[in-house]
């Protein structure tokens, strides 16, 4: 029987400051919502790469959720600064196949537009930044 990881609450540690950068506002609530319901806060969501720059620079990131295009332009310099600074993340796409990944970061865990709750949940799963509630109830 598969398990189903909707609701399924997650117990954190401490502050889990995430980034949502995101242009589409509709997608980017969302995303908030999946965070906030597995611990994440503060959750920072900006619809520009300029205005992300900052919480990039300066914020105790524990996880970024980039899109890859934006319509004010590109955003594989946030990932490669997140990157550089160790923070994992992922990407939205447009594509199943994640075709439109910036090139370095095409290994990089993605969700596809439009995403459920279980694939985000599952993303995170997969960075290791949850526990699989279905393991969990398993080992129950």
């Amino acid at each position: 029987k598969p398990c189903r990881v909707l609701g399924v609450a997650t117990t954190m540690a401490k502050q889990r400051t995430a980034l949502v950068v995101e242009d589409n506002a509709l997608v980017a609530m969302d995303a908030r919502e999946v965070l906030a319901l597995h611990g994440f806060d503060p959750i920072h969501v900006f619809n520009s790469a300029e205005f992300a720059q900052s919480a990039v620079r300066d914020e105790a990131l524990v996880f970024g959720l980039i899109v890859t295009h934006l319509h004010s332009g590109d955003t594989a310099h946030l990932a490669r600064q997140l990157a550089d600074r160790k923070v994992p993340f992922g990407f939205v796409s447009d594509f199943n196949n994640g075709q439109d990944l910036p090139a370095q970061f095409r290994g990089q865990p993605f969700v596809t537009k439009p995403y459920s709750t279980n694939d985000l949940t599952r993303l995170l799963i997969q960075l290791g930044l949850i526990e699989n509630p279905c393991r969990l109830a398993a080992a129950r």
